[in-house]
């Protein structure tokens, strides 16, 4: 009789733990928000996918690094480019075969060769080194290539010497631990690759950059897109548990060791009203993460786009940049920095898209640097600042 109750509770268990997967797991459907974008065709550069500003070890300069496409015949190319801001001088530094998925994908190497460039092409990721003269200015670049097996089904990726990505309608996350030699001078081929597979169900990696092999990911459930943290393929949480939930947006760290995002809970049924801005970091005292740092109105751009945001960090130090906007669609940014409260730095009715942060050493100063975007009588701009809206430049004749 015993036995027969103890079959009966496992079988309730199982049949709860049957309803309770599939209830999270079955007819899921992805959020529609719309990503930030600027949606800019130069005659310059091609269709511009990404504008970056270029970390100081790769350029210390107020440089930015322009990402975009043409069509060449029947086949889209995907074009790297340097652009110093001081006097708008621009290098073509490398073009290659667009990736249909990751053709907007500017990384950075932040654990080995500091100042390396990774981008993506059809079959595989691009390393390119700049070369400086005795003026510090860029006379040349290197690029190599690797391909990877099923590369072109990628649909989001991250860079740390190894190489974690995830595939199209697939429940895995690829990491494929990379070594030397397996990097060919322009080829082609596909080197022999040691890749492990996770099952995690992911949406998109955010972060696999970090020196303590921490991979973070987000995955699409009932209630929305959660965030998740693993090393070696085990969860950091408790029973898998997200660490955070509803996230509109959310992005790395540049040193690899956090995140920084944006996200909101529905009550009562009701679509989101407001956005937390919160930052994580480990081995850090901002006290229990993810760290709240500010609320925010959850509105879009004129164009349906979520706020953008953006960071740099130092040990303790960080700076998050946002957008935010009222029911006007009319734009603010703000930045938060350590064991400060959020203040303004531009307020720009016009304001749209993405927002990019760097720090730069300008006349034996730190200066922090945004890059932001307006759209005034139908036409993109493009416009530099420091966070006391000071040294404002417009540099749309720069990029068109």
């Amino acid at each position: 009789m015993k036995k027969f109750r103890m079959l009966i509770f496992t079988l309730i268990i199982a049949l709860l733990a049957t309803i309770f997967y599939a209830y999270e797991n079955f007819r899921v459907k992805i959020p529609e928000y719309k990503k930030p974008g600027i949606n800019l065709t130069s005659s310059k550069f091609g269709e511009i996918k990404n504008i970056t500003w270029a970390n100081n070890f790769v350029a210390p300069d107020k440089s930015l690094l322009i990402l975009s496409s043409r069509m060449q015949g029947d086949k889209k190319y995907s074009y790297l480019y340097y652009l110093n801001t001081d006097n708008g001088q621009s290098k073509l530094l490398y073009e290659f075969p667009s990736h249909k998925y990751l053709d907007d994908v500017i990384l950075f190497d932040t654990i080995v060769i500091r100042d390396t460039i990774i981008t993506t092409y059809d079959e595989g990721i691009i390393k390119t080194t700049l070369t400086r003269d005795k003026n510090y200015r860029v006379s040349s670049s290197h690029s190599e290539l690797m391909a990877i097996d099923d590369f072109q089904d990628a649909t989001s990726v991250d860079y740390n010497s190894n190489i974690s990505y995830t595939k199209c309608n697939n429940k895995l996350i690829y990491t494929d631990k990379l070594n030397n030699s397996a990097w060919t001078f322009f080829s082609n081929t596909t080197s022999s690759h040691n890749i492990t597979k996770y099952y995690r169900k992911p949406y998109y990696i955010v972060s696999a950059a970090s020196p303590d092999n921490v991979l973070t990911y987000t995955s699409v459930k009932r209630n929305g897109v959660n965030l998740y943290s693993m090393k070696d393929g085990v969860s950091l949480s408790k029973l898998n548990r997200p660490i955070a939930k509803n996230i509109i947006n959310v992005k790395s760290l540049r040193d690899g060791l956090g995140y920084t995002g944006m996200n909101g809970e529905a009550k009562d049924g009701k679509d989101i009203a407001s956005l937390n801005i919160f930052i994580s970091r480990r081995y850090s005292n901002y006290g229990k993460l993810p760290y709240t740092i500010d609320n925010i109105p959850f509105n879009t751009d004129k164009f349906g786009s979520v706020p953008a945001l953006d960071s740099i960090n130092s040990n303790q130090e960080f700076s998050v940049v946002y957008t935010f906007y009222n029911e006007n669609h009319e734009g603010i940014i703000k930045i938060s920095n350590y064991r400060e409260e959020p203040k303004t730095i531009v307020k720009d009715k016009n304001l749209f898209g993405p927002v990019n942060i760097t720090q730069k050493r300008i006349n034996n100063k730190d200066v922090k640097l945004i890059l932001y975007f307006t759209h005034e009588n139908n036409e993109i701009h493009a416009k530099t600042c420091d966070i006391d809206e000071k040294l404002i430049k417009d540099i749309t004749e720069m990029i068109k």
